[in-house]
């Protein structure tokens, strides 16, 4: 596999560790019914190395009215299937 090929795919499994964690840090939040501290460094980073990806799907997807955002479940996926599309088409070439 080429250089190119491991960085695209170290690259998005980066992204989806990242993502899966934010995840998980809102959903603990969410059931606790606590708001979660930005102050915190690496709740810091979290957020601001994906709200990124989220933007484009918060713009499609409304909010649902229990409060749950559905964007990080959608950009995970889309990850997902970029990563098994990914990895196919390395495999042709």
């Amino acid at each position: 596999m080429a250089i190119m090929e491991k960085l695209v795919i170290v690259s998005i499994n980066a992204i989806m560790w990242l993502i899966f964690f934010r995840i998980i840090i809102d959903l603990i939040s969410s059931l606790t019914n606590t708001r979660i501290n930005r102050n915190n460094l690496l709740v810091s980073f979290l957020h601001d190395a994906t709200e990124p990806f989220f933007k484009p799907f918060k713009r499609i997807l409304p909010q649902l009215t229990v409060g749950i955002d559905l964007a990080p479940v959608f950009t995970f996926a889309v990850l997902v299937l970029l990563l098994d599309l990914f990895s196919v088409l390395f495999s042709i070439f």
